[in-house]
């Protein structure tokens, strides 16, 4: 008897720190909950403020149902700006102020593919369920 495998594909979704910046909070919860919903992993490069992470959370619950169980999300902060041209942080600091978004990496993916993701302060751990 031989036993077969299904095997599954994972999907990511890769969101520039440009596109993302220049996307309205809801558009973006739209996005993520349109993406998350057909079991797509979303990387963004940026992190979300907090007002954009709270009404994820809560756009989140409002959807959850047998076939979207939620999210799970991490962000990943960047320091390494001290590297960078005087203009280059000076724009950076700009954008922080005026979007309360800053450079690095979140993570989100749906809740009934992702385990756990793991963070510290180098690196994400994402742990699939298989």
């Amino acid at each position: 008897m031989r036993c077969s495998k299904i095997k599954k594909e994972l999907s990511l979704k890769f969101i520039t720190f440009e596109k993302f910046n220049n996307m309205e909070t809801n558009d973006m919860i739209d996005l993520i909950i349109k993406e998350t919903k057909k079991e797509n992993i979303i990387v963004i490069e940026g992190s979300l403020n907090s007002i954009e992470e709270a009404n994820l959370i809560q756009a989140t619950m409002e959807n959850i149902d047998k076939k979207f169980p939620g999210i799970e999300i991490a962000n990943l902060y960047s320091n390494g700006i001290e590297n960078l041209s005087f203009k280059e942080r000076a724009k950076i600091f700009i954008v922080n102020k005026l979007f309360g978004r800053k450079r690095g990496l979140t993570i989100i993916g749906p809740a009934k593919l992702v385990r756990q993701i793991k963070r510290n302060p180098d690196n994400v751990v994402l742990k699939m369920i298989q």
